[in-house]
C-alpha cells in the first residue's frame, strides 16, 4: 500500500514545482518585448489553471482507487471469499455482472487487456470457494460519481471501513494542516465540513474545466493552487494512514496471538515529542527496531519501530523473556497519546515496514 502513497506524493511534488514556476514565468512574459507574447499571457494563465486541476484530480482519483484495491487484494490474500466483508462481496458480484453486461471489455484505456473470459474465470473461483482466488479489480474500484467526500466514504465503506472521514479528521497530517491554516496549536479533529467543502471545490473545479474548457482555469491563481495542494497532500496521507491502520487492526489486533498487547501505559508519555513511555515487561522478547503500533479508541493510528529501551535507567538493546524487570521504558518513533495501547509484532510486515 505504501507505493500508492509514494506515487501520489510524487505527483503532488511535481505540481508544487509547477505552481512555483508559474509566477516566475508570468513575470518574464509580462515584461517580454514582443507585445504578442504579453497578450497571450492570460491564455497561458487559463491553461495553467486547467492543466493543474486536471492533473490534481486525476492523481487523487487514481490514488483512491489504487488504495482501495490494495486493501481489498490484501484482504483476499488471507481471507476466504465467503468471509470477506459483505459489502465487498456484494459490490464485487454486482459490478462483475455489470462489466459483462456493458460489454466493450478490452476497449479503451480503462478496460484494455480485460476480457470476458478473465472476469468470468475470476468470478467462478470466488463463488465456488476455491483458493487462491482473485477479485476483479475493475469491479472493486468501480464508482459512478466524482470523488466528493460522500463518494470517498462510500468507496471505503464497501471494503468494511465505515465513515472513513470520521477517522481521517483525527489523523496528525490533516490536523496539522488545519492548525497551520488556522494559525492555532494542533488539537481537536478537523471539522467534517472542511473536508466536504475542500473535496467539493476540487470536483467543481474539475467539472468546470471538463465542461467549460480552459476558460475556467483562471478561477485558480498560484496561491489558490498551493492551498489546495496542501490540503490534498495532508488528506491523502491521512487516508493512507487510516487504511493501513485498518489493515493492522484486522491482521494483528483482532487475530489472537498475531501481536503482543503491552497493556496500559504505566508512566508517560515523556519528552516533548511524546515518544517515550513505561509499560509492564512484556511476555515476549522486545528489542530495538522491533515493529510496534498504537491503538486508541479501537483504531490503529500510529506505527513505527522501537528506537530505545531502558530498564532501571540503563540503556539496553533488548529485554529477554526471562528478565526479572517489572517494567520497561520504551522510546518509539511516533507520538504516543494518553489512552493509547501499544502492540508489538514478532516480525516485520513488509506491507507496512519495507
Amino acid at each position: 500500500m505504501r507505493s500508492t502513497l509514494d506515487e501520489v506524493l510524487a505527483i503532488l511534488g511535481d505540481l508544487e514545482a509547477f505552481v512555483y514556476s508559474i509566477d516566475k514565468v508570468n513575470v518574464l512574459l509580462a515584461s517580454h518585448a514582443d507585445p504578442d507574447v504579453r497578450r497571450h499571457l492570460n491564455i497561458r494563465r487559463r491553461l495553467d489553471g486547467a492543466a493543474f486541476i486536471v492533473a490534481l484530480y486525476s492523481a487523487f482519483e487514481k490514488f483512491v482507487e489504487e488504495l482501495g484495491w490494495a486493501f481489498a487484494e490484501l484482504e483476499a490474500s488471507v481471507t476466504s471469499y465467503t468471509d470477506l466483508h459483505e459489502g465487498l462481496r456484494y459490490k464485487h458480484l454486482k459490478q462483475s455482472a455489470e462489466l459483462l453486461a456493458r460489454g466493450r471489455l478490452g476497449e479503451g484505456r480503462r478496460y484494455a487487456g480485460l476480457t470476458e473470459a478473465s472476469v468470468v474465470a475470476n468470478l467462478h473461483l470466488c463463488l465456488s470457494g476455491q483458493s487462491p482466488y482473485r477479485l476483479n479489480r475493475d469491479a472493486v474500484v468501480y464508482h459512478e460519481h466524482n470523488f466528493r467526500a460522500s463518494v470517498v466514504q462510500s468507496a471505503f465503506s464497501s471494503l468494511g471501513i465505515e465513515k472513513i472521514n470520521e477517522s481521517v479528521r483525527c489523523i496528525d497530517a490533516l490536523v496539522n494542516w488545519y492548525s497551520a491554516m488556522q494559525g492555532v496549536t494542533p488539537g481537536d479533529p478537523v471539522p467534517l465540513t472542511t473536508i466536504d467543502v475542500r473535496l467539493e471545490d476540487l470536483v467543481e473545479y474539475r467539472n468546470q474545466v471538463a465542461h467549460a474548457g480552459s476558460g475556467s482555469g483562471s478561477l485558480l491563481g498560484p496561491d489558490d493552487m498551493r492551498e489546495l495542494l496542501a490540503f490534498m497532500k495532508s488528506y491523502c496521507i491521512s487516508l493512507h494512514t487510516v487504511v493501513v491502520g485498518e489493515y493492522l487492526n484486522r491482521r494483528y489486533v483482532k487475530k489472537s496471538g498475531a501481536s503482543v498487547n503491552l497493556g496500559d501505559i504505566l508512566e508517560g508519555p515523556f519528552r516533548k515529542s511524546g515518544d517515550a513511555v513505561v509499560v509492564a515487561k512484556p511476555g515476549c522478547r522486545v528489542s530495538v527496531e522491533q515493529p510496534i503500533f498504537g491503538v486508541r479508541d479501537g483504531r490503529v493510528d500510529r506505527w513505527g519501530q522501537v528506537k530505545g529501551i531502558q530498564v532501571d535507567g540503563q540503556d539496553l538493546h533488548s529485554v529477554e523473556v526471562d528478565s526479572t524487570a517489572k517494567s520497561v521504558g520504551l522510546r518509539v518513533d511516533f507520538r504516543v497519546t494518553k489512552g493509547t495501547q501499544l502492540y508489538l509484532l514478532h516480525g516485520r510486515d513488509a506491507v507496512v515496514w519495507p
